[in-house]
Parts: C-alpha cells; structure tokens; sequence
C-alpha cells in the first residue's frame, strides 16, 4: 500500500506549533500516525531544542529517524532526564555510537531497536554518565552477567 507524503496544508500546522516558544513545558511526547517515509522529526528535532529549553521527559513514538536526530536532542536538551523511543526501527544503538554526544543529565533511556553489540552499548553509556535504567531488551541475552558486573548501578526497566 503505497502513502502520499503530507501536504503543506496536513504540515502547516505542525510547524507552527513547533516554531514557537514553549519554556514552561517539560514532559513531552510525539508520536507519528504517518508511514515511517512520510518522517519529518529530523526537521523538528532543530525546534524542538530551540523552543524548548527545558524538556526533562521525551518520548518518541513511531519515527524512523537517523541517529543523528537523537544525537542532536542527547546534547542539545542538557536537561533531559528520560528519552523513550518506541517503534523507531531506523536508529540503533550501533549507529549512534558512531555520533558525538554527551548528556550529563540523562538517566532513562529506552531506545527500541535491533540488538546491539557490547562495543557499541559501552560507548553509548560512557557519553550518560548519570544513566540508571536502560530498557532490557537492549541488552543482548548473552551480554547479561557481564552488562550486570560492568554496570551494576544501571537498572534494566
């Protein structure tokens, strides 16, 4: 089944919500109900972390992103402490290893996605040094006991 990407009429209004200051808000979540090719968060991401400045709380819901969309937001959003992305088959733990970013901030992550593998999983928390929970299917079985010996101060949620 094939989808129309959005017209401007459909996106107008979106951009208008995101181009605007938003300082009070904290927690917010977005979720797509467009096909995955019809994405814009790359876009938004840059209004996001221009208009608003003190988001603690993100959850993102059925986006493909490129990982460097969630790099930008991890070092941009210096007070983020809890970034949820759900059913965003695009990123994975071993595509943003590969990005520079760093959140002194951040203790929640849930990042929804393939397996990763030990290298990149290390390199990813080194650059969350307050990191308590990480979602536990992002850890592959086998990495388990020695995830649980190297980080015993990270609980799987």
């Amino acid at each position: 089944m094939s989808h129309d990407p959005p017209t401007l009429h459909q996106v107008l209004p979106l951009w208008q919500f995101f181009n605007q200051p938003w300082s009070k808000i904290t927690s917010l979540t977005l979720s797509c109900s467009s096909p995955p090719d019809g994405d814009m968060l790359p876009e938004i991401s840059s209004s996001i972390v221009a208009n608003f400045p003190e988001p603690r709380d993100l959850s993102l819901l059925s986006f493909a992103t490129p990982a460097s969309t969630y790099s930008s937001i991890l070092s941009q959003c210096s007070k983020l402490e809890s970034l949820m992305v759900e059913e965003c088959v695009s990123t994975t733990f071993n595509e943003l290893r590969q990005l520079d970013f760093y959140n002194a901030n951040l203790s929640l992550l849930s990042l929804d996605g393939p397996i990763c593998d030990w290298e990149s999983l290390a390199t990813v928390i080194s650059r969350l040094p307050n990191l308590q929970g990480l979602h536990g299917d992002m850890v592959p079985v086998p990495l388990r006991p020695q995830f649980r010996m190297q980080y015993p101060h990270i609980q799987p949620t």
